[in-house]
């Protein structure tokens, strides 16, 4: 991939699932790197006021991918509606680009979940 298309994809998750979302879109090779963040959310859910103590999961990858990424996010996320948010980036380092392009290139080995 000459000039990939880097994005940051934003997943909000219960802290007990950070390590199998993180573990498993890396191992597939759909996100160059997962980054947690602690974090408090507020909002509405079904009528109700909720006040969740999450993890804000940052993830590198490429346009590319994100079609796999998502439909694997939603497959092992403990959330009927999860928060799944992708920002194309516009400026980045050349080097850190390639990296994340190298690092999320599906191989027919590793397949994700309903690819």
């Amino acid at each position: 991939m000459a000039n990939p298309v880097l994005i940051i994809v934003l997943v909000t998750c219960p802290h007990e699932s950070v390590d199998i979302i993180a573990r498993t879109l890396i191992d597939l090779k759909l996100a160059a790197c997962v980054t947690a963040i602690p974090a408090n959310s507020f909002y509405y859910w079904n009528g109700q006021y909720c006040r969740e103590e999450e993890d804000l999961l940052i993830l590198k990858s490429t346009k590319e991918v994100y079609p796999a990424l998502e439909r694997q996010i939603k497959s092992i996320h403990p959330y009927e509606t999860p928060e799944i948010i992708a920002i194309k980036i516009t400026a980045v380092l050349r080097e850190y680009a390639q990296w994340v392009a190298d690092q999320t290139k599906l191989d027919s080995g590793k397949k994700a979940k309903n690819d």
